[in-house]
């Protein structure tokens, strides 16, 4: 089993321990509700250097659906200067953001 493990790159899983993940992935799929506590007492941490709304989004609503927690970085120094640059949607354009 996978548990305990970590993944900060792609290559650190097997192509079998890659199975075993999307495996997993489905089965949440088809019963969302059978894993509505799985994260329980268990807390996500996030740090993104680059501005990523949506993925980081779509990582907090996936460990907040599994009844975890949050707990996010992102780079916000200059803030000004960083919204005028890529516009308040950071750098995804409105087609992206509907």
């Amino acid at each position: 089993m996978l548990k305990g493990r970590h993944l900060l790159d792609p290559t650190d899983f097997s192509p079998g321990e890659l199975d075993e993940i999307f495996d997993f992935a489905d089965l949440i799929i088809q019963s969302p509700a059978q894993f509505n506590h799985l994260c329980d007492s268990s807390i996500l941490a996030t740090l993104f250097y680059e501005p990523s709304t949506r993925t980081r989004f779509s990582f907090e609503a996936a460990m907040l659906s599994l009844g975890g927690s949050v707990v996010g970085v992102v780079r916000v120094l200059p803030v000004q200067r960083e919204v005028e640059r890529q516009g308040a949607l950071g750098g995804a354009g409105t087609e992206d953001a509907g």
